[in-house]
């Protein structure tokens, strides 16, 4: 597959166009057909220091994506090939208590799509089966990619910082 690759820090010089194998689900995976990566801030961050805890270089970005999903781990029940779907960046262990109280987001483990783990500036992304969600039909893919980081930035405002309750 085709992936822009980051290689340094610094500006778009630090991008190229490389090829790299094309990606096999683990058996709780998800192989997932890009069809739009959105580029948000952290991207450009990320870009030019390391913000995240494991990110390594040679990289991939792309926090935003959504596409088909070319291809299933045998576990995974909740879609199949072809669906249309959208991928949470946002990869806790599932096993502490904030993973279980429904906040990977703010798992001592975190793992981030495109942050500190193979994002979605490539023609194909792997990804646990738990953070994909299906599209609706009526909803283009290029929108849906740009939903989740703005998403989970207003969750965390209202929830956590404004601490807004349910009925409030």
């Amino acid at each position: 597959m085709r992936a822009m690759v980051q290689t340094g820090f610094g500006g778009a010089e630090v991008l190229s166009l490389r090829h790299l194998p094309d990606p096999e689900p683990g058996p709780t995976d998800v192989v997932v057909r890009v069809h739009t990566a959105a580029v948000n801030r952290l991207d450009l961050l990320q870009r030019r220091t390391a913000l995240l805890p494991g990110f390594e270089l040679p990289h991939v970005g792309g926090m935003d994506v959504a596409g088909r999903v070319d291809a299933v781990g045998p576990q995974v029940t909740t879609v199949r090939p072809g669906d249309r779907v959208l991928i949470d960046p946002t990869i806790g262990c599932g096993a502490c208590a904030t993973c279980k109280n429904g906040q990977p987001g703010y798992c001592a483990a975190l793992a981030v799509v495109g942050g500190n783990r193979p994002g979605g500036f490539a023609e194909y992304v792997t990804v646990p089966a738990t953070v994909v969600h299906r599209v609706p039909a009526h909803v283009d893919l290029a929108e849906a990619a740009a939903l989740p980081t703005a998403w989970s930035l207003g969750w965390h405002a209202v929830h956590r910082v404004g601490g807004v309750r349910a009925g409030e």
